[in-house]
């Protein structure tokens, strides 16, 4: 598979979408802190409240807005929820991006990659036996 600009604009537009509806999901249920999410230059701004799994901005790397303007609307939507502002960065991110990102004192926290290969590609492997093992036997093993 070919991975281009295309596809993984199409990739982190997806991810925005189910970051949008996990915040629903989690509104739905009535928990406290007032889990909200916005739409961005093509992306979300998702925050599900302090400690919780999503609290940042997906998919709006792509976008029109010059990274100023995309930056302080990141940092607005977070400040005023009392979260730190985060941006997923794809590796295609605009030079102006980063750049942006830097002078702002954002940092790397974690990195993500996916890679993936065509399963006809795959080399033939070997079998591989499977052995049953009761757990008592696995514990007293060790």
């Amino acid at each position: 598979m070919i991975i281009t600009v295309d596809l993984i604009r199409r990739l982190e537009t997806a991810a925005a979408r189910v970051c949008a509806d996990e915040v629903d999901a989690l509104r739905s249920l009535g928990v406290p802190g007032e889990p909200t999410w916005a739409s961005l230059d093509g992306g979300v701004l998702a925050a599900m409240g302090p400690g919780r799994y999503i609290n940042r901005a997906v998919g709006i790397c792509h976008g029109t807005l010059p990274p100023q303007e995309l930056l302080d609307t990141v940092e607005t939507f977070f400040d005023e929820r009392g979260l730190r502002p985060t941006v997923e960065i794809p590796p295609c991110a605009s030079e102006e991006l980063l750049e942006a990102l830097q002078a702002r004192r954002f940092g790397i926290e974690y990195l993500r990659n996916t890679f993936v290969q065509s399963l006809d590609d795959l080399p033939e492997r070997r079998p591989v036996e499977v052995v049953d093992v009761r757990g008592d036997e696995l514990l007293g093993a060790l």
